[in-house]
């Protein structure tokens, strides 16, 4: 066997986790699924060593599009390939500050296009961390956004209060939709004081190394009326 091969191969079938579940990619589009729940809560982890005093976390809501989710993950051990499978792109993880009626707007941007015309298969959903979300997507576009609730990054016990549109939330997603891919032109337009992290697979990975065996399931982060 060629030696880079070999190398490759052991990198690639190294185990970082495992999983008890089936983390699936196929509803993503439509609502919450456990594979973007997990992956947004990575996001947030990333971002605990930066907290602040007397904060929890640096930055508490987490969003990744579902175009970036590239594939499902299934019962049994969870390898480096895996996750490069997942997340193959690369992206960093960046944390902005934006104020919460730019966050709702990004919210109805998410439900606003739907690959399907007879039912809603969201083009630019987003899955989340640190939100709680309620969409009726029989409603005009600008009006689907029922209720949001933002969980606190400064403060000791995490906890939830309805959206303020007038309060700056501190929001990670990565360097893609923070540039304005697929369309997401509120983060370059209104997001502010930038702070950096690793690279979204890396740590994922390294919230797989601490999770496992994952046991994530659906707990109403979001939910989609029609």
């Amino acid at each position: 066997m060629i030696p880079w091969k070999v190398s490759v191969d052991e990198l690639g079938n190294r185990q970082v986790g495992s999983t008890v579940v089936d983390l699936l990619k196929s509803s993503c589009n439509v609502g919450e699924c456990n594979i973007g729940s997990l992956i947004a809560d990575s996001m947030v982890s990333a971002f605990i060593p930066l907290a602040e005093p007397g904060h929890w976390t640096y930055g508490a809501i987490a969003v990744i599009a579902v175009g970036g989710i590239r594939v499902s993950m299934f019962r049994g051990a969870i390898n480096y390939a895996n996750v490069i499978e997942v997340l193959p792109f690369e992206n960093n993880l960046v944390c902005v500050e934006l104020r919460g009626d730019y966050m709702l707007g990004v919210l109805e941007y998410a439900v606003e296009k739907s690959w399907d015309e007879d039912k809603f298969n969201g083009a630019n959903m987003l899955q989340v961390s640190g939100l709680k979300v309620e969409f009726n997507v029989s409603k005009p576009i600008g009006e689907r956004v029922l209720s949001v609730e933002a969980r606190c990054h400064d403060c000791m016990v995490p906890s939830y209060s309805p959206l303020n549109p007038f309060k700056y939330y501190r929001v990670i997603t990565n360097s893609f939709i923070v540039g304005g891919g697929d369309g997401f032109h509120i983060f370059p337009q209104h997001g502010r004081n930038k702070r950096f992290g690793p690279i979204d697979n890396v740590a994922f990975e390294n919230y797989l190394k601490q999770r496992s065996p994952v046991i994530q399931g659906i707990d109403g982060r979001i939910k989609v009326y029609t």
